[in-house]
C-alpha cells in the first residue's frame, strides 16, 4: 500500500521567511554537524500524522478543511531568540 508522510502545518509569510532565512544563513557559519533547511521550506508543524496510506488523503483533507473553517485568521509575533 502506498503512503506519504503529513504533517499539518502553518505556511509563513514571506517577511517571517526571509527574517528566518538571514538567521539560518547566521548559523551556517558556524561549524556543526547539523544541516538547516531551505528558506522556501520554512513551516511551523501543528501535528506530524506520520505514514498516511494515499486512499486516506483525500478524506483527511476534507476532515482537516471542516474542522479549519470556523477558525479566523490569526497573527503570531516572535521574539528574539533569547542572546
Amino acid at each position: 500500500m502506498q503512503s506519504q508522510r503529513l504533517f499539518i502545518a502553518i505556511k509563513l509569510p514571506p517577511r517571517a521567511l526571509t527574517a528566518l532565512g538571514d538567521l539560518i544563513n547566521s548559523l551556517l557559519k558556524i561549524p556543526s554537524p547539523s544541516r538547516c533547511v531551505k528558506e522556501e521550506s520554512i513551516h511551523i508543524t501543528l501535528k506530524f500524522l506520520g505514514d498516511v496510506p494515499n486512499s486516506q488523503i483525500s478524506s483527511l483533507s476534507d476532515a482537516i478543511d471542516q474542522a479549519t473553517k470556523p477558525s479566523a485568521p490569526f497573527e503570531i509575533s516572535c521574539g528574539t531568540n533569547g542572546a
